[in-house]
């Protein structure tokens, strides 16, 4: 090992090409005084050339040295590398985890499918992949896992699953494509029990980011948001619908209130950031998707 360390620090300082750098740059300042010499007195053009090749020529061999040099270190330190840390194969797997289990698979590939909203490929990926499963496999699918219905395919085949996915792709599209959350909020309220027992605050992040849409989001006739009337119809919806969440997000809710006071300079207050985030809808549009498919 001490022999590898050593060959190491040694590629170290080879490594740095700091000699060849330095003949590299003799080399063009030869060629840039001879250029000067040339444009000085252009009679003398075919002899100052003449003078150039054999400095021309001792620089490009030390240059080569130099790098001789270096790949000297390298291929020695390589062939350290390769001896005291030889190739060792692989463990082979005898068999697959999951192999004995195809119900599982072909739920996960599905499941895949519809959240990305390739519900007529799912549906033939459903129906093929049933008529290729025997019904003794089937069975004795069934009792090695207990429960078709929540790890197999069949539940995939409901046509409420799929509405659900209709619906979240729907309300992702109002996201994204209108910069509409009430959707959203809607969706989160709805099922404000589930998220809470998941520790989730995607409700709280929607209503949040509503707070800023209302505040800056929304433009007059010219392109221009007015923050005065946006202030207006911010203060309104946290007043409505944001309140409720003082216990929880006390600070945040106290954040988005003291930036009222610095509007229409906003981009000069301590809250920016908080109204200048280019990724927020991206990232709560990642959010909702994820919660909404944990909820399934």
């Amino acid at each position: 090992m001490e022999a590898l360390i050593a060959e190491h620090e040694q590629l170290a300082k080879s490594g740095t090409l700091q000699k060849s750098v330095g003949d590299v740059q003799k080399t063009i300042d030869i060629l840039v005084k001879a250029r000067e010499r040339i444009a000085a007195d252009p009679d003398h053009t075919s002899l100052e050339l003449a003078k150039l090749q054999n400095p021309i020529k001792s620089s490009f061999d030390d240059i080569h040295k130099d790098l001789e040099e270096v790949r000297k270190h390298q291929t020695k330190y390589a062939k350290l590398l390769d001896k005291k840390f030889k190739d060792k194969s692989l463990p082979q797997m005898d068999y697959e985890a999951l192999s004995s289990q195809p119900a599982l698979i072909n739920r996960a590939i599905a499941m895949h499918l519809l959240r990305e909203g390739q519900f007529s490929v799912a549906s033939t990926f459903l129906t093929e992949a049933t008529k290729n499963q025997s019904s003794d496999a089937m069975t004795d699918e069934l009792t090695m896992s207990g429960t078709e219905h929540d790890l197999g395919i069949d539940s995939l085949k409901s046509e409420s699953l799929r509405k659900q996915f209709a619906n979240m792709y729907h309300i992702l599209h109002e996201m994204k494509t209108e910069r509409n959350l009430l959707p959203a909020i809607e969706w989160a309220r709805e099922k404000a029990a589930e998220l809470d027992r998941r520790g989730s605050n995607l409700e709280f992040e929607l209503g949040k980011l509503q707070f800023v849409w209302l505040f800056v989001g929304n433009h007059t006739s010219n392109g221009r948001p007015n923050l005065l009337e946006g202030r207006a119809r911010a203060l309104q919806y946290a007043h409505h619908q944001l309140s409720r969440f003082q216990p929880r997000y006390m600070k945040e809710l106290q954040q988005l209130c003291g930036a009222i006071a610095f509007c229409p300079n906003l981009q000069q207050s301590p809250y920016r950031r908080m109204f200048a985030n280019n990724d927020a809808w991206d990232e709560i549009a990642t959010s909702f998707t994820r919660e909404f498919c944990s909820l399934l």
